[in-house]
């Protein structure tokens, strides 16, 4: 699994290097899905979708941000 998910961000890495927009990775979500993010503020906009999405204490989802941001 682990494998699949490096080649996904590897994906993305790519396209985003090539300066393309992908939805829900340097977009807003939803109505704001036209609306770029910049660069520098695009981790937050990762971290802060997972929390939305994972109901977890901080402690557990530090750990999974950890690892799920891991070169």
């Amino acid at each position: 699994a682990w494998r699949r998910c490096a080649a996904s961000r590897q994906v993305i890495e790519r396209v985003l290097a090539a300066g393309q927009t992908v939805y829900g990775v340097n977009t807003g979500f939803g109505k704001l899905a036209r609306v770029r993010i910049d660069q520098a503020k695009l981790e937050d906009l990762q971290r802060n979708a997972l929390r939305e999405i994972w109901n977890w204490t901080p402690a557990d989802f530090d750990v999974a941000w950890r690892a799920w941001v891991k070169r």
